[in-house]
């Protein structure tokens, strides 16, 4: 038996992969995340509907994720573009998350993956995470996850488009939910954050 962690029955890590890009490229401290995170569930519980289905798991988190970022932009410049449709093929998915697995050039991607194992349709987990760095061939992801098993790093023959029976294992990201964040320039005094949306 072991003792339960935090995040291991919660299921806020569509926020908490807001907040580890918000600390790649920004470099906010646990101070920091604590008071936005706080604030973000403080805002959201006034919508019963919507706190219901994110504490159930029964919404895609996209609306969360997005309101937490122009959370954010209010005290970190940042540049959030939601570039994919729901037809754009993982290729292009693949190379978007490379190019913005970039630190030390403030940028990071936050996006959510479902993953498959072998010859199953229903996917064993439904997640969101951070990209990190490239590291050869792999991106290294920026993760909230403390399972032994869990993913932490992604290769691009691992991407599929669509959910079939196959003889390995493999992920889907789901294009309209990929937010390539990038770090802006400050505006208007130390926290004159600005938010920029590209569609």
């Amino acid at each position: 038996m072991t003792p339960l962690f935090q995040g291991k029955i919660d299921n806020f890590c569509a926020a908490y992969a807001v907040l580890n890009a918000l600390r790649l490229i920004h470099g906010i401290s646990d101070f920091q995340a604590r008071s936005l995170f706080s604030a973000l569930l403080l805002r959201q519980s006034r919508d019963e509907k919507m706190f219901r289905a994110i504490l159930e798991h029964t919404t895609d988190y996209q609306e969360l994720v997005d309101d937490f970022f122009r959370q954010a932009g209010e005290y970190f410049p940042l540049r959030v573009k939601a570039p994919f449709g729901e037809d754009t093929g993982c290729d292009e998915v693949w190379e978007a998350l490379r190019d913005y697995a970039c630190p030390e050039r403030g940028r990071s991607a936050v996006f959510r993956f479902r993953r498959y194992e072998a010859f199953r349709v229903r996917p064993c987990a439904d997640h969101w995470t951070t990209g990190h760095k490239m590291e050869g061939n792999e991106l290294l992801l920026f993760d909230c996850s403390l399972e032994p098993e869990g993913l932490y790093r992604l290769t691009r023959p691992l991407l599929k488009d669509d959910v079939d029976e196959r003889m390995t294992e493999y992920v889907i990201i789901p294009p309209s939910c990929v937010r390539l964040i990038e770090r802006g320039t400050s505006e208007g005094g130390a926290c004159g954050g600005s938010l920029k949306w590209q569609y």
